[in-house]
C-alpha cells in the first residue's frame, strides 16, 4: 500500500529546508497555488469563449435552409 503521509512529510521537509521555515513555505505554495488557479481560470474562460462561438456557427447552420 501506498504511503502517503510518508511522502507529505518528504514534501514538507524539503519545502521547509528550502524556504527556510513553515511559514514561508506555506506562503510560497500558496502563490504557486494561486497562480495555478489564475491560469485554469484563463484556460476555462478561453474554452467558454470558444464553445460560444461553436455553438452560434451550429445555430447559423441549422437556420440556414438548404
Amino acid at each position: 500500500m501506498y504511503d502517503y503521509q510518508k511522502d507529505l512529510k518528504q514534501v514538507v521537509n524539503k519545502a521547509v529546508e528550502k524556504h527556510g521555515s513553515m511559514e514561508k513555505a506555506i506562503f510560497e505554495m500558496n502563490g504557486h497555488i494561486k497562480d495555478l488557479q489564475f491560469q485554469v481560470n484563463g484556460k476555462d474562460a478561453l474554452l467558454q469563449l470558444a464553445r460560444s462561438n461553436v455553438d452560434r456557427v451550429i445555430n447559423k447552420l441549422k437556420s440556414i435552409e438548404i
